[in-house]
């Protein structure tokens, strides 16, 4: 067989890509394409429809983009559009939670390698107290998505919304916006879908603001200054956030698989950083984190308005940074190990179980308290682990909580 190199034409708002006969392979990694050149090259081999426009490399696809900024890339073997300050995540399967001293082979899905426990029976340092917060499970994602590079910054929550909610705005524009609620979040999720042309997918009823102001939208509280205390929340016309067409927050195990990047240990390794936690409070500094992420341990600022945490035993003035200041996990998405912990789609879900589990996702109801993941600037070590979880009222926010967006591709 082999790989033909004709490209055609570009047409406006549709990617041209190459044509590949018979028989492609999805990497399992990157979701690059290989053409099957006398056996199989490692990835799945799938039978396609011959003269079908697929992709090898993004270098592949041309033609203009859908009407906001972005890039093409390369994902399951065709050309998909790739928003501008996001990342394509490929589908695929890993390990969700961390160890507590047990050996993996015993899990349900295991198939070898890969499992965090498998090779020692050691806990991980800074685990969670209660033992069923992080158990450790198999998951696969079907679907691929793109996710946020960096976390929402002032400048772009202050280009949706009239209202710049950071306790920290002297930090500048490209430090992330912090003080929202799980409710402010999922409001920036549909205005940022609306302005890229997308079907939102949140829809709110019964919005009631602070001081019991009843409005019709939350974006109708945020321009007013004032934070949503209460609100229906439910997806439009679908049943999961996978299948919702615009901008969403991340399930919780998107968020983990993201910060993982293929990885499974304690933290993302890095250059100098082989991803094991050693100090899991604020002090001494956790030399691996300190690499990847803020934290209390090393979130000293010097601009007004910072907060004065002597009284808790750290600096007198701390905060917030600009986002990308510290070292991108293998796929290049940037401080989720710390500056801001970050809500996630899911309600507060206590035990996922050691079950083998395929796109999970626990809605709750209006009760429930919502899933934040990840470290932040008030946080310590432990926190900026890929599996520390934690869960606040949807219309709760503090100068610790901010948010990446993320959305299924085609």
């Amino acid at each position: 067989m082999k790989a033909h190199n004709t490209m055609n034409r570009a047409r406006a708002g549709r990617p041209v890509g190459r044509r590949i006969a018979t028989l492609v392979c999805v990497g399992t990694l990157l979701g690059a394409v290989d053409a099957v050149l006398g056996g199989n090259t490692g990835g799945t081999c799938v039978p396609i429809t011959p003269d079908v426009p697929v992709c090898l490399t993004a270098a592949d696809c041309t033609g203009d983009g859908p009407g906001y900024s972005g890039q093409w890339a390369c994902m399951n073997a065709a050309c998909t559009w790739i928003a501008s300050g996001f990342v394509p995540i490929p589908a695929g399967s890993f390990w969700m939670g961390s160890p507590n001293g047990e050996s993996c082979t015993s899990l349900p899905g295991y198939a070898g390698g890969g499992c965090p426990g498998s090779e020692t029976a050691a806990a991980e340092p800074g685990r969670n107290g209660k033992d069923w917060a992080e158990t450790l499970h198999k998951v696969t994602l079907t679907k691929a998505f793109e996710i946020m590079d960096h976390e929402v910054t002032q400048a772009e929550w202050n280009a949706a919304f009239k209202w710049n909610r950071s306790a920290f705005t002297a930090c500048g524009d490209t430090c992330p916006e912090d003080t929202v609620s799980w409710y402010d979040v999922a409001a920036y999720a549909n205005a940022k879908s609306a302005a890229a042309g997308l079907t939102p997918c949140y829809v709110f009823t019964d919005v009631i603001c602070q001081d019991d102001f009843p409005v019709t939208t939350p974006a109708d509280c945020i321009n007013m200054g004032k934070w949503v205390s209460a609100a229906t929340v439910t997806l439009h016309g679908v049943a999961t956030p996978y299948l919702c067409a615009g901008y969403r927050l991340p399930t919780e195990a998107e968020w983990e698989y993201a910060y993982r990047a293929g990885s499974s240990t304690a933290f993302y390794p890095s250059a100098g950083n082989d991803g094991a936690i050693t100090q899991t409070e604020s002090s001494p500094l956790d030399p691996n984190l300190d690499q990847i992420g803020w934290y209390f341990g090393n979130s000293a600022v010097g601009y007004t308005g910072c907060c004065d945490a002597s009284s808790w035993g750290g600096p007198s003035c701390i905060g917030t940074h600009p986002g990308g200041g510290k070292a991108a996990n293998a796929w290049g998405v940037y401080d989720m190990p710390g500056n801001l912990s970050e809500w996630c789609a899911d309600g507060w879900h206590a035990d996922w179980g050691n079950g083998a589990q395929t796109d999970p996702y626990f809605a709750g109801t209006a009760a429930y308290d919502r899933s934040v993941r990840g470290g932040a600037w008030c946080g310590d070590a432990s926190f900026g682990r890929a599996a520390w979880r934690g869960s606040y009222d949807p219309s709760r926010s503090n100068s610790c909580f901010g948010a990446r967006l993320a959305r299924s591709v085609p």
